[in-house]
């Protein structure tokens, strides 16, 4: 039988570029389609490199069957002859007439450097990569300007491949976003009677006019399937009707995806960007790495906690989050790359400027020197922790907050509640898009009640550590009773900000 192109692989085909990201609900047949065309074109034309990359060893050899079987059955025509097939390996199909190739393997088996050249390249499930990096550094680099790219999933949380695919929708890169939902599937439907309709399906109707019915008995028929019924956001993952349902449904995420888009939709933009000295004095500057939502205010109270960075020009950043007593709203933010000492005497600057906030410090690796330089400015208000001392048998004070096995999702877990409850007021968007990655990476193992939680490959939790940190904060310090001992210039500073809008 002749390959016959359903509804979405012929709307791909029409609106193709030489760089796709497409976005899909579940079992579209873009990789059929995607694997049949690559045969073709090494059938036709001469010395194609062409590559397939699967996420799991399991779709890996599924797509190397459909590939030789697709060689095999050749309609005999004038478009394409047969050809003879030579196996350079498991993974490596050679045209012999052509002298093209095709490469299919899983992500992460093999390592494509600077010498070679792909012309057709697929990465097939991309969300479900575990490194991602690596894929997006070697390979997609391998492909040269007029040769194509096509990555292609769904959806698997707000990770690497989530930015990639706003990036492609808004204009900035230099792929083209595709999105195809689910009721674009010819065969997602079941014939049957008029149905009345419930509230929700109303609603979905009314955005999409054109669903149907038999469209509606379908997702109604899915969606009692035990798998949806015990988790229902599962099916708006496989099945999403917009982008946007398809990300946050998605994923092993720790926070309430829903609570999170709610605060993602109140967020903001800081009212100053600028940088804080170690005196608690502000400077604007466009570029700069402290942000504020809300300037300090007489009489409030508030708390601070940084996680450090290495403070090299890659990887995690440095993260600052000031947070008032009463509300826990996020009020200012510092983040950036920069050497832990600078960062050190940055925060206390911080701290200062926030009516002198009790401040903790990540003392794990690299904290260390950022607490060295805090506590020699001289500032005192920093967080203490209660520790045992074997050699005296006391309990001592440890300059420092220490994030281990046990306190990671302490800290985690309480932020988590308040996001759910919406007792949390976030205005920073950076830090909403980090806690919709973060995840579950490892459950507790045997013998423990502790969960190993992080950001998934390619993307930063930081943020999240500052904010769940700053949180944590709020146990130890007490509202201010009598500001005299706050300096005037503060307040005068505050008074100012309100009326100009920026720091003086």
């Amino acid at each position: 039988m002749r390959f016959q192109p359903n509804r979405v692989q012929r709307l791909y085909n029409h609106e193709r570029t030489n760089r796709d990201i497409i976005l899909k609900a579940r079992q579209f047949g873009f990789t059929s389609w995607i694997l049949a065309e690559f045969a073709i074109k090494s059938a036709k034309y001469h010395n194609l490199r062409s590559v397939v990359v699967a996420h799991d060893k399991e779709s890996t050899q599924r797509m190397l069957q459909k590939m030789k079987k697709y060689f095999e059955r050749f309609i005999v025509n004038d478009y394409v002859q047969p050809v003879t097939l030579r196996t350079e390996n498991k993974n490596e199909i050679v045209v012999e007439e052509t002298g093209s190739t095709i490469y299919i393997g899983t992500a992460g088996s093999r390592t494509f450097g600077r010498g070679d050249t792909v012309h057709n390249l697929l990465l097939s499930e991309a969300a479900k990569y575990d490194d991602p990096d690596e894929i997006f550094a070697g390979i997609v680099q391998a492909v040269p300007i007029d040769g194509r790219v096509i990555i292609e999933t769904t959806a698997n949380g707000y990770n690497y491949l989530r930015r990639l695919y706003y990036d492609a929708k808004s204009g900035v890169s230099n792929y083209k976003a595709h999105f195809f939902p689910w009721f674009w599937h010819d065969e997602y439907k079941l014939a049957g009677a008029p149905i009345e309709r419930t509230p929700e399906e109303i609603e979905l109707c009314t955005k999409f006019p054109e669903i149907t019915d038999d469209q509606l008995r379908w997702r109604r028929y899915k969606k009692s399937e035990p798998g949806f019924v015990k988790n229902p956001l599962l099916f708006s993952q496989e099945y999403p009707a917009t982008d946007h349902e398809a990300f946050i449904s998605s994923g092993n995420t720790v926070f309430n995806t829903l609570a999170v888009d709610a605060l993602l939709k109140k967020a903001k933009p800081p009212i100053f960007k600028g940088n804080v000295d170690v005196l608690g004095q502000v400077s604007d500057d466009q570029q700069g790495f402290f942000w504020i939502w809300q300037f300090p205010g007489r009489g409030k109270t508030y708390v601070a906690f940084t996680d450090p960075s290495e403070g090299l020009g890659k990887g995690d950043y440095a993260a600052g989050v000031i947070m008032e007593y009463d509300t826990a709203a996020i009020v200012a933010v510092w983040h950036g790359h920069i050497d832990a000492d600078q960062l050190g005497r940055q925060m206390v600057g911080a701290a200062r400027y926030y009516n002198q906030a009790l401040l903790g410090i990540e003392d794990n690796n690299h904290g260390i020197a950022t607490l060295i330089a805090a506590r020699d400015t001289g500032y005192e208000n920093l967080y203490k922790r209660m520790v045992y001392d074997e050699a005296t048998e006391q309990e001592t004070s440890k300059l420092g907050w220490h994030t281990d096995t046990k306190s990671k999702p302490l800290m985690i877990n309480e932020l988590k509640a308040v996001v759910r409850e919406r007792q949390i007021d976030i205005p920073d968007e950076r830090i909403l898009l980090q806690m919709m990655s973060f995840e579950e990476k490892e459950p507790a193992s045997e013998g423990t009640e502790y969960r190993k939680l992080g950001a998934p490959a390619g993307e930063h939790d930081d943020l999240v550590i500052a904010a769940s940190g700053a949180f944590q904060m709020r146990k130890y310090t007490s509202p201010m009773e009598d500001d005299s001992d706050v300096p005037t210039n503060y307040f005068e500073h505050a008074r100012r900000n309100l009326q100009t809008g920026r720091p003086q």
